[in-house]
């Protein structure tokens, strides 16, 4: 039976508050009281946005950096790489307007690259559940807003495969490589679908209709692209240690590579999960 020396978690000795085996706290008196409550709150959100922010902070000034630090085990003043990615998700679907990765019906029938076949698989369901247009289109709709969380999942280990590809002959190992790929497609959802929206509407609030030229999808596009570029080739400089030609012929095959992933291949395998499921 555990006692006063030994964890009451893993039952391990103990010397001093916290298990050397397992972290678990050792609880006393004070612990216990209602103050202690708000003063685990007010630790919560002081470290969480001191932690936020310097990661976005390193982000920005020194790509590669936090990934680099991060898998020496410099971890303490940085927030989990992954857990950055998936709150910047969470981020961007509380935002309705920022409709990129989670289309309507309607949106995935003008993809140009496989909307022909789109249209072949709602007209087979249609006709499988005799249902119509409009009761298909709610029911995607409904569901692809919580698929499209979970197929997110699927973006960074496509592109950590590609880097493990890429610079395997760094010998590292793969949770290295998904690291930096958590750093670089948290800077593209930054830019793609958080920055550039709002960029895209305050153009269109002061210059109107005058704006549109200079908002369209194509220009967008491009700047996320030069922008996630010329990140990537800094970021592999400092990560991998490689020579700038390599570094940027290996950041152009990844940028290209990452924006058909989130732009065609996400969108597809979306609409074929969300078909599925209705």
């Amino acid at each position: 039976m555990a006692n006063n020396n030994t964890c009451l978690h893993c039952s391990a000795p103990l010397n001093g508050r916290y298990c050397s085996q397992c972290g678990e706290k050792v609880y006393e008196a004070k612990d216990k009281k209602v103050l202690h409550l708000f003063e685990e709150m007010a630790h919560f959100l002081t470290h969480f946005e001191g932690k936020f922010f310097t990661t976005l902070r390193t982000m920005f000034r020194h790509p590669g950096q936090m990934a680099h630090e991060y898998c020496l085990g410099i971890r303490k003043k940085y927030f989990k790489p992954v857990s950055f990615y998936f709150l910047l998700v969470v981020i961007y679907l509380l935002f309705p307007m920022f409709r990129g990765l989670n289309m309507s019906l309607e949106g995935h029938l003008g993809q140009h690259l496989y909307k022909d076949m789109a249209a072949r698989m709602v007209t087979w369901k249609q006709e499988k559940r005799n249902l119509d247009f409009n009761a298909v289109k709610i029911k995607f709709e409904a569901k692809s807003e919580k698929v499209s969380k979970l197929m997110l999942l699927v973006v960074l280990p496509i592109c950590a495969v590609l880097l493990f590809i890429m610079f395997r002959q760094q010998h590292r190992y793969f949770f290295d490589h998904f690291i930096l790929s958590a750093e670089i497609s948290s800077m593209f959802l930054l830019i793609l679908f958080l920055i550039l929206p709002l960029l895209q509407g305050a153009i269109l609030g002061v210059f109107g209709q005058g704006g549109q030229i200079l908002t369209s999808e194509e220009n967008m596009i491009s700047i996320a692209l030069i922008i996630q570029f010329t990140y990537s080739l800094v970021a592999f400089k400092k990560f991998y240690s490689t020579s700038t030609i390599m570094s940027g012929v290996s950041a152009a095959i990844f940028s290209v590579t990452q924006l058909f992933v989130f732009l065609v291949a996400y969108k597809f395998l979306l609409f074929v999960t969300v078909i599925a499921l209705i």
